[in-house]
């Protein structure tokens, strides 16, 4: 729907992390699946942020923190270590849902790119 402006309102979006690397027993705790028995640099996929940012405009402050300017173009979707804003990302804490959670998925950022992981904004809408 286009407004009387001509502009396209913002739309709130499902948005979250997915990061593929190579496994190490000290990221473990930042798998989706972290209790299967896996070799160190098992290249393998996991899911950050799941949930956290469900059809609403707060995805969009989630794309600002990772150092997305336009979350609809794709060629801003890898994040980069340096342009992470861990203070804004860390107070869009969700008032809903787990705390614990979201704040290990925060830790992960950091842990994951220091650990030669890529991760990639996933936006939904």
């Amino acid at each position: 729907m286009v407004q009387a402006s001509g502009t396209i309102p913002a739309t709130g979006m499902y948005a979250w992390l997915v990061g593929i690397g190579p496994y190490s027993p000290e990221l473990a705790r930042f798998m989706v699946y972290p209790d299967h028995e896996l070799r160190s640099g098992t290249v393998i996929s996991t899911i950050l942020f799941d949930g956290c940012f469900l059809g609403n405009s707060r995805s969009r402050d989630f794309a600002a923190a990772l150092g997305i300017t336009d979350p609809k173009d794709p060629n801003q979707y890898a994040v980069r270590l340096e342009r992470v804003d861990f203070v804004s990302l860390r107070g869009l804490c969700p008032s809903y849902g787990d705390l614990e959670e979201f704040l290990r998925d925060c830790d992960g950022v950091e842990q994951l790119l220091g650990h030669g992981w890529s991760l990639v904004f996933e936006p939904n809408g």
